[in-house]
């Protein structure tokens, strides 16, 4: 350990004290957290309707703040604080016409027809599509 801090000792006194992460520019290529990933997806779901659960990450309002639309992702707080999740575990919905949804912080069922087509978006990139049929509380035990 001596040896070490005799090596170091220098370096060790000069750090700064500063957040060096203040010195990000928001919105720069530094500031952007990488989506790690694959855009691979199960071909067999094209075209399928399907019913999953999730979590709405919305992005897209009217002046009535109804949803035109949204990402559906696996977990509470996807794309907002953390790297996204990977493409082929995001869905982009469409949502004609756009609709209400209360509460981001609560889980939904989603109906629709899936497509595996790419979407591209600042807030997460998705592997896959779908025109919604249906959204509605999912049931909490």
């Amino acid at each position: 350990w001596a040896m070490l801090e005799q090596r170091y000792a220098a370096s060790i006194t000069t750090l700064p004290d500063a957040d060096p992460l203040s010195a990000i520019e928001e919105g720069s290529e530094l500031d952007y957290m990488p989506q790690l990933g694959t855009f691979d997806v199960v071909e067999d779901l094209d075209g399928q309707l399907i019913r999953i659960p999730g979590y709405v990450v919305p992005f897209d309002f009217d002046t009535e703040r109804r949803q035109g639309e949204f990402l559906f992702v696996p977990y509470m707080g996807a794309c907002i604080h953390t790297p996204p999740p990977p493409p082929n575990q995001i869905i982009f919905v469409r949502a004609d016409p756009a609709i209400p949804i209360g509460d981001i912080w609560s889980p939904y069922w989603l109906e629709g027809e899936l497509r595996t087509q790419e979407k591209r978006n600042a807030l997460g990139d998705a592997a896959y599509t779908l025109s919604l049929e249906t959204l509605e509380p999912y049931p909490l035990p």
